[in-house]
């Protein structure tokens, strides 16, 4: 009953200082996001609740980014506590073992996996589904922006756009595009009628009963061309993306792992890159797990000194470079490999053979020797 109350005692204090870390750290991301974020929608004519709805949806893989940092951060800081206020030697004297000791830190490592496994697997393909859809809510927006009757509307340096009248079912009549972009071309479009559609590569206007003006700069020629339906682009004019394909974040974990041709040919991707990401779904959260193991067991290394554990802080954070060097070399190589889904698990693999090693180190009897005369001397 002891040890158990002991683990709880310190997987709550694991848990309260990982919240606030990542809580700063989040309001960190998520600040540095929404910055830009906001100028562009500001500058695009989009409301306040817009801003907040896609902000908002960034929060998952925001997430999903720091919470290894966190719980590391989280394990350090608890560690150093109990340390400092003598907790963990009371602790040793009473018997227990590092490796009993690290037990409150893998049930909170637990936790945390579980909680990143929900994000990654969960969460993120959720809010990435929900954005797209809003992207191509605020495109149909901007579509219609630059679609009013009676104005000389410029939507883009070198494009002048002028509708007489948009009737009840959405018919655009005599409709006149200017189009100037090109230097050397001068374009003019001309439409007794013309519709707006939708497909995966954006809007287009179908432009019916028209005609077409083009001057080449530096000659006296109009070359004139009538055509019973023409296709313009609307993209090229309001500057937005396709939003018909869903992107790899959009795509379920099984998905990934399976890598079928559909998933293939919908994003554009390569069987390697797909397998990796939906392993990397697995994967990332027991290396957050791991992270937290790492810092919380590497301040272990050494005895008891009242001046503090400033290099094996050192050391943990030395430990985390290499365990993220190790994450950013695979996830640029592997993809390209045909198996290379399987290093998708050399970070939590590297983590816990990390943990373990230092878990070990921290047990051999020198350090227990190290460790007797200054609580002896502390005694007397």
């Amino acid at each position: 009953m002891l040890m158990s109350r002991i683990d709880r005692y310190i997987v709550m204090q694991l848990l309260g200082v990982f919240g606030f870390f990542a809580l700063i750290l989040v309001a960190i991301y998520w600040v540095n996001r929404a910055v830009g974020l906001l100028d562009a929608l500001v500058s695009d004519g989009q409301s306040v609740g817009v801003f907040l709805q896609m902000s908002l949806l960034t929060v998952p893989s925001v997430v999903e980014l720091i919470a290894p940092m966190a719980s590391f951060g989280a394990a350090v800081f608890v560690a150093n506590k109990l340390t400092n206020d003598s907790e963990m030697v009371v602790l040793q004297a009473l018997g227990f073992s590092y490796f009993r000791l690290a037990r409150a830190a893998l049930i909170f490592g637990l936790i945390v996996a579980l909680m990143m496994s929900l994000v990654t697997n969960f969460l993120i393909p959720a809010a990435a589904s929900q954005l797209r859809e809003l992207n191509g809510e605020i495109t149909r927006n901007n579509t219609a922006k630059y679609l009013k009757e009676g104005q000389f509307l410029q939507p883009d340096v070198g494009i002048v756009l002028y509708i007489r009248e948009i009737s009840a079912t959405g018919e655009l009549l005599d409709m006149f595009i200017s189009d100037t972009r090109d230097p050397m071309v001068q374009q003019l479009y001309t439409a007794q009628r013309s519709f707006v559609i939708n497909d995966a590569s954006g809007p287009k206007l179908l432009m019916v009963d028209g005609m077409l003006q083009r001057k080449l700069r530096g000659q006296s020629i109009l070359s004139v061309s009538r055509f019973a339906d023409f296709t313009y682009s609307l993209s090229a004019l309001i500057k937005d993306t396709p939003q018909g394909q869903r992107g790899i974040s959009e795509l379920s974990t099984l998905d990934l792992l399976r890598a079928g041709p559909n998933a293939v040919a919908e994003t554009a991707s390569a069987v390697g890159w797909l397998r990796y990401t939906g392993n990397l779904r697995l994967s990332w959260p027991i290396t957050a797990a791991f992270t937290a193991m790492i810092g919380f067991a590497t301040l272990f290394l050494g005895a008891f000194n009242r001046r503090g554990l400033l290099w094996q802080i050192l050391v943990a954070t030395m430990l985390l470079i290499v365990l993220y060097l190790v994450h950013i070399i695979t996830l640029s190589r592997a993809p390209a490999w045909p198996n290379g889904w399987i290093l998708a698990y050399a970070t939590p693999v590297l983590g816990a053979v990390l943990t373990w090693s230092v878990l070990w180190r921290a047990g051999l009897p020198k350090g227990k020797r190290r460790l007797i005369p200054a609580q002896n001397g502390a005694a007397r």
